[in-house]
């Protein structure tokens, strides 16, 4: 099976990383962020505007905040765990990142940085349309456009997308991926054999 895993809000804290940064270069704002409850930037960034956030994040200081960003929870302890699952499962794993071309070279050195290894990369933001079963992700409409296109999402928990854990098989680890994973092999399996049968 062909598991596609995001970076941002799996293993890269993006959001982290932009509040450190906000607390570098404008310590004065630091208290007026507020909790990020969603991916719309402007709530959580309300001092500036969409556009002014933007820039910000992604012209004037996206070098430090995509390749110094904290790691997800305890992603990289899991990395390891997840890997070795993997390679004795024959899955392959298979990072798929919607990141602006800017972002891509500062995300390659993080993931190396941090050891987290793919044999296979995709920078793009229309991820249904790869070649890949399932899709770890934490944004809604990944997650939406993914399973629409017939294919299994599962969402990675966080607080701001509480509001579609309903609708996906939701984990909060990366540790949880494989119990998920095999259980759904073995509902395949069951299935097929039902479909010999009849």
């Amino acid at each position: 099976m062909r598991i596609g895993i995001d970076c941002d809000g799996v293993l890269r804290n993006f959001d982290g990383s932009v509040i450190q940064r906000i607390r570098e270069t404008h310590p004065n704002l630091i208290d007026k962020v507020i909790a990020v409850r969603n991916w719309d930037i402007k709530t959580w960034l309300p001092f500036w505007s969409a556009e002014e956030s933007t820039k910000y994040i992604f012209d004037d200081n996206y070098q430090d905040i995509f390749e110094n960003a904290p790691i997800c929870r305890d992603a990289k302890e899991q990395w390891t765990f997840l890997l070795d699952w993997a390679i004795a499962q024959g899955h392959e794993l298979v990072l798929v990142s919607a990141q602006r071309p800017k972002c891509i070279s500062p995300t390659l050195v993080w993931l190396g940085k941090h050891g987290f290894s793919f044999k296979e990369l995709h920078f793009t933001k229309n991820k249904e349309v790869l070649d890949i079963d399932v899709l770890v992700d934490d944004y809604e409409d990944n997650l939406i456009k993914f399973s629409n296109a017939g294919k299994i999402s599962i969402c990675f928990s966080h607080k701001y997308n509480t509001d579609i854990q309903d609708l996906f098989p939701t984990i909060k680890s990366l540790k949880e991926l494989p119990s998920f994973i095999d259980d759904l092999e073995e509902e395949r399996s069951v299935i097929e054999s039902v479909d010999k049968l009849a």
